[in-house]
């Protein structure tokens, strides 16, 4: 990772014969955070459409999980978004988002547009908050006790149910996240290495049924569709077919 004004220097573990004629090195980079964008992301609908992510370390503390989704679930629907085995769980029921952590649940109402929205759901371990926001606004909230038990290590479930939706850029941090934060970065693509951030899938990859996890190598087992846009369509020529 370079600053302005830093130098790369490459080196090579033996000896380059490099012609002007034919030869050519290119070393590319990317800027870090560049803005997100929707083009690529997974697609879940019905019971076997999941994403799982395997031993995710859910410890008590702080704690905040952030995702871009568009939901196309049917309101009256009660779906679960990700699930744990006796551990946390973000759901829909009746229009409503809802965050299960401990025995704690905040919920409120999230928008219906068919278009992606940015969801923050953040835990305040000192003050037993959680809370929810939906792109710059806090949609739902609850207050309980200090110091609430949620250490779990079973596998994040994404789908497997009734939910219908794109997912992408799911993030997992062991810190609360404030409403400015959230709203002030929800368009920055992380690098991995970023200050508690215990996992981050960008859900980007477009193919294949491995989701990478950029921040401890969890990588996601895909058993879902992967969503690439703009689409377009292919034709196959034989047997003297053409187009006009």
């Amino acid at each position: 990772i370079l600053g302005a004004g830093e130098d790369l220097k490459v080196s090579f573990n033996e000896n380059i014969f490099f012609n002007t004629a034919v030869s050519k090195i290119e070393i590319k980079g990317q800027t870090n955070q560049l803005p997100i964008d929707h083009s690529v992301s997974l697609y879940f609908e019905g019971n076997t459409n999941t994403a799982e992510i395997n031993s995710p370390r859910i410890t008590s503390g702080d704690f905040t999980i952030e995702f871009w989704m568009n939901n196309s679930t049917p309101q009256a629907t009660t779906a679960s978004i990700i699930s744990q085995n006796e551990g946390l769980r973000v759901g829909l029921e009746n229009g409503e988002m809802y965050f299960t952590l401990g025995n704690l649940t905040a919920q409120g109402a999230i928008a219906t547009d068919n278009l992606f929205h940015h969801y923050t759901l953040t835990h305040t371990n000192s003050t037993g908050e959680i809370s929810i926001y939906q792109d710059d606004v806090e949609i739902g909230g609850i207050t309980g006790n200090g110091n609430l038990p949620f250490t779990n290590n079973s596998s994040l479930v994404i789908g497997g149910n009734t939910f219908i939706g794109n997912m992408h850029d799911l993030r997992l941090w062991n810190k609360t996240i404030s409403l400015e934060d959230a709203y002030a970065k929800m368009f920055d693509k992380l690098i991995g290495n970023e200050a508690n951030l215990i996992g981050y899938w960008p859900l980007d990859e477009g193919r294949g049924s491995i989701a990478k996890d950029l921040a401890r190598f969890k990588h996601a087992i895909v058993n879902a569709s992967w969503d690439i846009k703009p689409k377009s369509t292919s034709y196959n020529f034989a047997d003297g077919h053409y187009l006009e």
